[in-house]
């Protein structure tokens, strides 16, 4: 999937949205990121180009949602087991175009990762902490309960959409199509940081 040429990513609103989302995890403290999973990360990112400009292009959109963006030195590389003269055989795997040492650019960036399974509970608990300061009672209420419309929500001044696939029928967005993918789980304790190539990615918890 190249986010730049099916602009589903390229929006000013969405990437406005992810930028937000990082200056706000970039001003959390150290202790509170730790309670909420977020974690810094340094991602390695190996981007496939026909041209230089094509490759400046996805430059710019991951610049603006990523806390750095630069090009990786031929050490970083070395470490990592990449040979920027002699890429290996398997990299045409994960890229639709063919694959040559002159179209492939490294990079390497400053990202968060969120630990959903971390951040949910930390983020209900944050809300179920807040109260009015007359009254003493809750200003958040979680009710669960089936939803068929997002106009069931007639008092809501916020309605935070979380429905996946299921924004096609609740949210009567037809734009709305599933993809296939897989996701392995594995151990390896030796992954820090990202690896992200067009339609594959590792990413450590």
């Amino acid at each position: 999937m190249n986010r730049t040429e099916d602009r589903i990513f390229d929006s000013p609103e969405v990437t406005g949205f992810v930028r937000k989302t990082a200056e706000h995890c970039k001003s959390m403290d150290k202790h509170t990121a730790l309670k909420a999973g977020v974690n810094l990360r340094d991602m390695f990112w190996l981007c496939n180009a026909k041209t230089p400009q094509e490759a400046q292009t996805r430059v710019e959109f991951f610049s603006r949602t990523c806390l750095t963006v630069e090009e990786a030195t031929d050490q970083e590389l070395q470490e990592l087991g990449y040979d920027r003269s002699n890429p290996p055989n398997n990299h045409q795997l994960i890229f639709d175009d063919p694959v040559s040492a002159e179209t492939l650019y490294y990079h390497k960036a400053k990202v968060f990762v969120i630990d959903t399974s971390v951040y949910m509970p930390w983020l209900k608990s944050l809300l179920q902490g807040l109260k009015n300061a007359a009254t003493g009672r809750p200003r958040v209420t979680f009710v669960q309960r089936k939803v068929t419309r997002l106009s069931e929500f007639t008092n809501a001044n916020i309605v935070v959409n979380c429905s996946g696939l299921g924004a096609k029928e609740i949210a009567n967005d037809n734009a709305m199509v599933p993809i296939r993918g897989q996701y392995v789980r594995i151990r390896a304790p030796a992954i820090q940081a990202l690896h992200f190539a067009d339609h594959s990615f590792i990413c450590p918890r």
